[in-house]
């Protein structure tokens, strides 16, 4: 799809919304990822997970998509790694918990919607990893109960913390330390039990100096006296270390096990996520799923323009059927270019699987929509207004095909009126040759009059007040406007 006319038709603006309604990154990975597609049978596809999800939604007061925070990379661990953090773990357990609810959830939504509930069937529960972690991690930590060894030692590592506790209170109350200290705490730097001595008196106690205040006054001191007792700590450490190391290897093995089950699960939740971020946006622009039609015929009834809101003159439109080429006249402000914009956006929401702001579309696929709209003037590329405007109906005629929906705003303008209009009438005579749907917006009546007399051509006409003088913002097609 040219990229220029997405960018014309302010196509990302729609993603931009569409990605507002995801709630994990790999669903909003998803948004900027999409496309206009040109095939038919898989926008007839999309847009079918598109109706199912919103009809989901209408009958279902939440659905349970996951954030899916952090997994992308746990998987990019797994597999490198010999042994997850427990917070990895966590990720992958919670990845679980979420695709057990999603499976839950569609298995009471076959017969609402029977293709985007079959998409769970593909998810593994994997209730022997998730109950494994449960056991094993708790608050980002692995449980004593993960192992009788590990609660063994940590159990034996208690007592003795409360042995070296004792042991330094009873140090702060013995008469021999009073006046040497600097206050009744015990601290803990460096991993290591300390007690806080005046600096003059460092000296007189035995012990190491592990740390000094900021000030120097103050010296943290590890008393000689439970040394025996944080060596053996400190063996009871390396144990603990080497049986978390032991169980965490073990939960990694166990996930790389699964390593393919997880990604289907993740794969799968963030296309949920995807699914239903477009059904929010169809509701939230009270849109409705288009229908495609293998007959080039764009019919739009009460068409919204999803950029400027619900408050806005509907636009009825019809092209394809008796005439190919509509000619739009009337004043400036009118909303003869929302027109256009608003058809071309039509066709391109409806190409990636979007609902569009109707009481009812139909719509065809197109290879391709090429679009003229703006002045596209330049000052850095010292392109005039005309210029652009040449050069650009020069690249639309050389793509132009029978499969390609033209947009041209204020044909002709930007030069001499008598040259414009020749311009103009070559331009609509030559893409009508070459057989694409046209869509025009000129202030030259002799176009009108060309439309008029030229079969395969309509007129058609931005109605407004003739008394107040003021546009009424309405397509009128058959007849030719008032410049």
């Amino acid at each position: 799809m040219n990229t220029t006319t997405l960018d014309i038709l302010e196509y990302q603006n729609i993603k931009e919304m569409l990605e507002k309604f995801a709630v994990s990154d790999m669903g909003r990975d998803l948004v900027r990822a999409l496309k206009p597609e040109n095939d038919a049978g898989i926008i007839r596809n999309w847009l079918m997970e598109t109706n199912e999800s919103r009809m989901i939604l209408n009958y279902s007061a939440s659905v349970p998509l996951s954030a899916l925070t952090g997994i992308g990379k746990v998987l990019e661990k797994l597999g490198r790694v010999t042994a997850l953090l427990p917070e990895d773990l966590t990720i992958i357990r919670n990845v679980m918990t979420g695709a057990s609810r999603i499976i839950d959830f569609m298995k009471t939504r076959t017969e609402l919607a029977p293709n985007v509930a079959s998409y769970a069937a593909s998810m593994f529960t994997l209730e022997d990893l998730t109950s494994e972690i449960d056991r094993c991690i708790r608050d980002n930590r692995v449980d004593d109960r993960a192992s009788s060894e590990l609660a063994r030692i940590r159990k034996r590592m208690a007592v003795v913390e409360d042995r070296i506790t004792g042991k330094l209170e009873s140090i702060l109350h013995s008469p021999a330390w009073q006046g040497k200290l600097q206050d009744h705490v015990v601290s803990i730097r460096d991993g290591s039990y300390v007690i806080p001595v005046k600096r003059e008196h460092r000296r007189l106690i035995e012990g190491t100096v592990v740390d000094t205040s900021s000030s120097g006054s103050t010296v943290f001191i590890e008393p000689a006296a439970i040394r025996a007792l944080k060596n053996e700590l400190n063996l009871l450490r390396i144990e603990e270390e080497k049986e978390v190391s032991r169980l965490l290897s073990f939960l990694t093995s166990m996930a790389e096990g699964y390593k393919r089950e997880i990604m289907i699960n993740v794969q799968t939740l963030a296309h949920y996520d995807f699914l239903f971020a477009k059904a929010k946006l169809s509701a939230s622009m009270k849109a409705v799923c288009p229908e495609i039609n293998e007959n080039r015929r764009i019919r739009i009834s009460e068409g919204r323009h999803p950029l400027i809101g619900n408050n806005v003159v509907p636009l009825d439109f019809d092209i394809g059927e008796d005439y190919q080429a509509l000619v739009i006249t009337g004043p400036n402000t009118g909303g003869k270019t929302v027109v256009l914009k608003t058809v071309g956006l039509f066709c391109l929401m409806a190409q990636s699987g979007l609902h569009v702001p109707a009481a009812s579309a139909s719509l065809p696929v197109f290879r391709d929509i090429l679009a003229d709209i703006g002045d596209g003037q330049s000052i850095t590329q010292s392109l005039s207004t005309f210029s652009s405007h040449i050069r650009n109906i020069i690249s639309i005629i050389q793509c132009a095909c029978p499969d390609t929906l033209v947009l041209l705003d204020e044909l002709g303008t930007g030069t001499d009126p008598g040259e414009g209009m020749g311009l103009a009438t070559a331009v609509l005579e030559e893409l009508k040759r070459k057989d694409s749907i046209i869509l025009a917006t000129t202030h030259y009546g002799e176009i009108k009059e060309f439309a008029r007399r030229t079969p395969g051509f309509r007129n058609g006409c931005m109605l407004f007040d003739t008394n107040t003088l003021m546009p009424l913002y309405t397509l009128s097609i058959g007849i030719p406007g008032e410049s």
